[in-house]
């Protein structure tokens, strides 16, 4: 990341690499003592330009301290689910976007397609930082940084088969290339059964499995089945980031459904290869609404076991009875 600006606004479907970006912000700008008083979270619905404009403006503790590019202290104030701020509340808040105050750092998080996004129009280009699927050659250079970084060196058909294997989920992706790192101790290049056995797809056709419980309304079959994995010790954390990239595509899939009503459609949008007529079933049981209301569960599921939720399965279970229960 280069200099620190004012404002971010970051925009798009792609959760992880979006984690990622704002959690080298926040370690950059509250890094050191406890900072928590120079940091202010607005959940999704609990914000409007009044408060958050209150909230930039107000002066950072430790106003003495050394300057950290914007500023000569660093207070960060993040606007969760700012994809649902209406027009007129995004026009209340452009001017503050032309004078930004330089001791704060306001962040947005639009979990919603950039293109698709109206909101883009009322702040300044650079700004906005988008995080869009990866696809093809970009997807690939992303998998080989990630490999490198861990000291570990894929061949362009290993790179393809990860890619085939995690789709666009690049949490599940990383947690793969994580799991190869350590079975190989860091040390360059790795066998294609390895590759296969540690980002692989078998654990997906278990988390389709309670999307579609979810989907079909059975809650008690979901819980059956996350017990099932928790208790074979899967992480309660790998299982929630497959389950996100699962949703993350049945959002795509419904949104071309919606549109298009052609299956090889919505599985392109998607980019689904394994587990079609599955994928197929559970888009056709959800809506837009729907699927919208999922996905702000999952990111208040993913704000709680970060949080320091001390029971994650119970988490876990609440998710899935709320997906299950909804609209």
């Amino acid at each position: 990341m280069k200099k620190l600006l004012p404002v971010y606004c970051l925009v798009g479907e792609d959760g992880y690499r979006q984690r990622e970006f704002f959690s080298d912000l926040k370690r950059r700008l509250l890094s050191g003592d406890d900072n928590s008083l120079n940091y202010e979270y607005f959940p999704p619905g609990e914000a409007d330009p009044a408060r958050v404009l209150d909230a930039a403006r107000t002066p950072a503790w430790d106003l003495f301290s050394a300057g950290t590019g914007v500023g000569r202290s660093a207070r960060l104030v993040v606007v969760d689910g700012a994809e649902s701020f209406s027009a007129e509340q995004w026009r209340k808040l452009k001017d503050y976007f032309d004078d930004p105050d330089p001791a704060s750092c306001l962040v947005f998080l639009v979990n919603k397609p950039q293109k698709e996004w109206k909101g883009k129009k009322y702040l300044p280009g650079k700004y906005l930082v988008n995080f869009s699927p990866l696809r093809k050659d970009k997807l690939s250079a992303w998998i080989n940084r990630e490999a490198s970084r861990r000291g570990l060196t894929l061949s362009r058909g290993q790179v393809e088969q990860c890619a085939l294997a995690a789709g666009n989920d690049l949490g599940a992706l990383a947690g793969g290339l994580e799991r190869l790192a350590i079975y190989q101790g860091g040390k360059g290049r790795v066998t294609d059964q390895a590759v296969r056995d540690l980002v692989g797809v078998g654990e997906e056709g278990s988390v389709f499995d309670l999307t579609e419980m979810a989907a079909g309304r059975r809650a008690g079959e979901a819980l059956a089945i996350l017990n099932r994995l928790l208790d074979e010790g899967e992480a309660p954390l790998r299982i929630f980031a497959l389950v996100t990239g699962s949703v993350r595509k049945l959002w795509l899939g419904v949104d071309a459904w919606e549109r298009t009503k052609d299956p090889q459609t919505v599985l392109e949008a998607a980019g689904v290869r394994y587990y079609r007529e599955q994928f197929l079933r559970q888009v056709k049981k959800l809506s837009s609404p729907r699927i919208a209301f999922w996905y702000r569960r999952l990111v208040e599921t993913d704000w709680a076991l970060k949080g320091g939720e001390k029971d994650p399965r119970l988490a876990l279970e609440r998710l899935l009875i709320d997906l299950a229960e909804a609209g």
